[in-house]
């Protein structure tokens, strides 16, 4: 298993630009307290993201791709959790972030044991 995945150049690019999304939203910080869960969010996001991208292209293994979907589902839900949802632009980086992630490990899985396990 230790084939390259198309999808795993994507997740590595949707890690680099949740940490590009975090330092736009330190540059436009207001002092309002939800962009530090915002910026927090898609840092820990964003660096894990990256990691999980690159160790799959390196050497797959399938805990990484459950991983990356469960992130994929709490960048989708985090909004509610960290009281953004009133911020459009947070809400939808979140939501549209997240279901790349959780699609693109998804099929990564479904590639990899779809039909092929009983």
């Amino acid at each position: 298993m230790n084939a390259q995945h198309w999808q795993d150049r994507i997740i590595t690019l949707v890690g680099f630009w949740l940490l590009l999304s975090a330092l736009f939203l330190i540059n436009d910080m207001r002092g309002v307290g939800w962009e530090a869960a915002a910026i927090w969010n898609y840092s820990l996001c964003g660096v894990l993201a990256v990691a999980l991208g690159v160790l799959a292209m390196m050497s797959f293994q399938v805990w990484q791709e459950w991983l990356t979907a469960v992130m994929g589902v709490w960048l989708i839900a985090s909004p509610w959790f960290l009281g953004v949802v009133d911020q459009p632009i947070i809400l939808w980086n979140s939501i549209l972030s997240g279901a790349l992630l959780a699609l693109a490990s998804s099929l990564v899985m479904l590639g990899e044991y779809g039909g092929t396990r009983a």
